[in-house]
């Protein structure tokens, strides 16, 4: 699967959720997130490369975890996606 694809549908299905996080946030910031699929293709876990206020990382994992959908994962290394999400107050 194109994990690129997949990731910009993932990022435009969540902008208005992600748009309500930067609210959160002290001011605008870029989080980056390592994003694990399970083999069916959910998502399993989000990791959080950035250090952000508790209350943000959570509101970015919550957004991204309810619309992504990815396809099945046939590799290790197919499911590891890297995510920047750009936060603006």
């Amino acid at each position: 699967p194109d994990r690129a694809v997949e990731r910009e549908i993932v990022l435009a299905e969540a902008s208005d959720d992600l748009a309500a996080c930067g609210t959160l946030a002290d001011a605008p910031a870029e989080a980056t997130l390592l994003v694990e699929l399970a083999d069916d293709g959910r998502i399993d876990t989000i990791s959080h490369g950035t250090s952000m206020p508790r209350a943000v990382m959570h509101c970015i994992s919550i957004a991204i975890q309810e619309v992504g959908v990815f396809e099945p994962a046939p590799t290790a290394m197919a499911r590891m996606i890297p995510m920047r999400v750009r936060l603006r107050r």
